[in-house]
């Protein structure tokens, strides 16, 4: 996914600093994302570790839905909203902090489920985007 936003993104006639910087990100995502550990299905089949990946996912970000309950008096609704919504993706510190588990001993299904979660919230990340900005535009229109 890195290596297709650093295309994307860079343009020709671009700043070489973007180059530098924008290749340097990808470069940093793809070791992050070679440091995890080989996907262990163990005895469970496909459709239940996609089934147990998108509950955990969805019970993920619903946890992060708590500044909907708070700040009532400072920010609408769906300005809450787009605050929770912004907080879904989990990026390279949930990568980070896998691998602290790791060397802590956690392995097997638990660690996949975790990973595919992690790498799902990250493929959708554009989508949260999209959301949180059209969240934001509507309520300052």
């Amino acid at each position: 996914g890195c290596v297709v936003h650093h295309r994307a993104t860079i343009k020709e006639g671009d700043d070489p600093l973007s180059w530098l910087d924008q290749g340097l990100k990808a470069l940093f995502m793809f070791l992050v994302g070679a440091s995890l550990p080989k996907v262990s299905r163990a005895e469970a089949s496909i459709g239940m570790i996609l089934l147990h990946v998108a509950a955990l996912t969805a019970l993920l970000n619903i946890g992060k839905c708590f500044p909907l309950f708070c700040y009532q008096k400072e920010a609408t609704l769906k300005q809450r909203l787009a605050l929770s919504i912004a907080m879904f993706p989990r990026g390279e510190v949930g990568a980070g902090v896998l691998l602290v588990a790791i060397s802590y001993g956690l392995t097997g299904l638990p660690m996949t489920l975790a990973g595919l979660s992690l790498a799902l919230n990250l493929m959708l990340t554009g989508i949260f985007i999209l959301t949180v900005t059209k969240l934001l535009k509507q309520d300052l229109q």
